[in-house]
């Protein structure tokens, strides 16, 4: 029972026992006062063990509303407990987790450095035997010769011809594109005996440079393909002479397709292949002639800007039909983004089979290579007196 009902009931209970002592006076007539006393003295009694039955029933439920509160609070407490629990259960998850994440984060950064290292380490390998190989050819190789060539020699080379083989479509037999052709072989070796071939190459660049402007008048989408001399490719200043003149030129140097003998690529220095390296960079096609289909992936072939490769006709056996490995081959160099020609087609009858292989073809069975005519001849190297 609360405290601030005593007084209330204490006064209550005074004068209930005062009433019954007027009461019980009265009843006795006056006569009897210890009766009167002894009947308060009761009601008195009564009237404690009352209010105590009141105060204890008060009590107890005081104390069960408190064990029911204790209990509620005491099963919140022990949820709140096991929701903790299961939130820092979760925490440790994620801490783990985490941690194993940046264990793994941290084994991928040491194994991308440990590339790293030793990509670098091959690519100072392959300098140092580049620098290697260069010095054994300097140490082996024959001296240049510093002998002038005489007067006969050098006209020679100065009188080197440009001429042009048609590459035909086989379906509709247009030419679609033309392959540079440089003779006589003589004049070409001497230019190559002394030196002279990244000059001569040069010279032949603007000059075909100057082929496209005009064919383009009848056809942009003509493109000329030509080869590189080795010693050109192997020439920083040959190649960048060559590039410079390319980039000052771009809309006519992108119809140049600069093109290679696959087999001579193995017998290639890392100069030269560097030289090669340089002409993809600057976003210049490249062709591979006379490829060998065994171990040659054309897929390869695309981080190098390959965008052609011609296959030898003369090596295909048609009698049986056109073989499965040639077919297998185009399909994967389609693919791959990689236009298939045939060169070397001598024989007219071929045609509608080779068909089934490659869209444009060269050849003795469409047309021989053709002499241009220019207007300033010849193609002066700089070895004239």
């Amino acid at each position: 029972m609360q405290t601030r009902y005593w007084p209330l009931m204490a006064g209550l209970i005074l004068c209930l026992t005062a009433a019954l002592g007027c009461v019980a006076y009265i009843f006795t007539g006056g006569e009897n006062p210890l009766l009167a006393f002894a009947i308060c003295a009761s009601a008195l009694l009564v009237g404690q063990l009352l209010l105590g039955a009141y105060s204890a029933l008060q009590a107890d439920f005081a104390e069960s509303s408190d064990r029911r509160i204790l209990k509620k609070v005491a099963t919140f407490s022990a949820n709140q407990d096991a929701i903790q629990k299961q939130s820092d259960y979760v925490l440790s998850e994620l801490s783990t987790y985490k941690a194993q994440d940046q264990a793994r984060g941290q084994t991928m950064i040491r194994t991308l450095d440990e590339l790293k290292t030793s990509y670098q380490a091959l690519a100072r390998s392959m300098t140092n035997k580049a620098a290697a190989e260069q010095d054994e050819e300097l140490a082996f190789a024959p001296a240049p010769q510093n002998v002038t060539p005489s007067a006969e020699t050098r006209n020679l080379i100065d009188q080197v011809d440009i001429a042009l083989e048609p590459i035909v479509d086989l379906v509709s037999g247009r030419t679609a594109h033309y392959r540079i052709h440089l003779g006589p072989s003589q004049a070409i070796e001497l230019a190559d005996q002394f030196g002279k071939r990244p000059e001569l190459d040069f010279l032949v660049v603007n000059e075909a440079l100057n082929l496209v402007q005009r064919l383009h008048e009848r056809d942009p989408q003509v493109r000329l393909f030509m080869t590189l001399g080795d010693e050109t490719l192997s020439s920083p200043s040959g190649m960048l002479r060559i590039l410079e003149t390319l980039k000052e030129r771009h809309e006519l140097g992108s119809s140049l397709v600069f093109e290679i003998a696959h087999a001579r690529l193995a017998a290639l220095s890392s100069f030269a292949l560097e030289g090669l390296g340089s002409l993809a960079r600057s976003n210049q096609v490249l062709a591979l002639a006379n490829v060998s289909m065994t171990g040659l992936e054309p897929a390869s072939l695309q981080g190098l800007n390959v965008r052609h490769v011609s296959i030898d006709a003369h090596g295909i056996d048609l009698r049986f039909g056109v073989p499965a490995s040639y077919l297998g081959f185009v399909q994967l160099a389609r693919m791959s983004n990689v236009q298939v020609m045939l060169a070397n087609v001598s024989d007219a009858s071929s045609i509608a089979a080779l068909r089934q292989l490659a869209r444009l073809g060269s050849g003795e069975a469409f047309a021989t290579p053709r002499k241009v005519r220019r207007e300033a001849t010849p193609l002066n190297v700089g070895l004239a007196a």
